[in-house]
């Protein structure tokens, strides 16, 4: 094989340049004030735009937050909605016994001990 030259040009100044070894392998050189120009370029306006960067993400995580708050909180409305209709439903095709207890134990957040049901609803074991 033979030796390959690539220079690579812009604006009439190397960029880079590139050549094949004995095996055929390629290679780029790039010349290194070129790259600490850019780095140097880029680290300006990394600490530049930085601070609008974080600014803008946090902006930005706090309306999609608020977003999925919103969202959340009016689907669970809803099933509180329909879980307070089918609880009424269902309180209305009980006997009245029965829903003297459901509702002395709704009342208490479901914990009641067996001796205050019988003393509040007057109903006996």
């Amino acid at each position: 094989m033979s030796n390959a030259q690539v220079n690579v040009k812009l604006d009439s100044q190397l960029i880079a340049s590139g050549s094949t070894d004995k095996n055929g392998a390629f290679g780029f050189v790039i010349p290194a004030p070129e790259v600490d120009q850019f780095s140097e370029h880029y680290k300006d306006s990394f600490k530049r735009y930085s601070r609008y960067l974080m600014s803008f993400s946090a902006f930005v995580g706090v309306i999609f937050g608020l977003m999925v708050f919103w969202t959340m909180n009016l689907i669970l409305e809803k099933k509180e909605k329909s879980l307070m209709a089918n609880t009424s439903i269902v309180m209305k095709l009980l006997p009245s016994d029965h829903r003297k207890i459901i509702t002395k134990l709704l009342e208490n957040n479901g914990r009641i001990r067996q001796y205050e049901l019988v003393n509040l609803t007057g109903i006996t074991r």
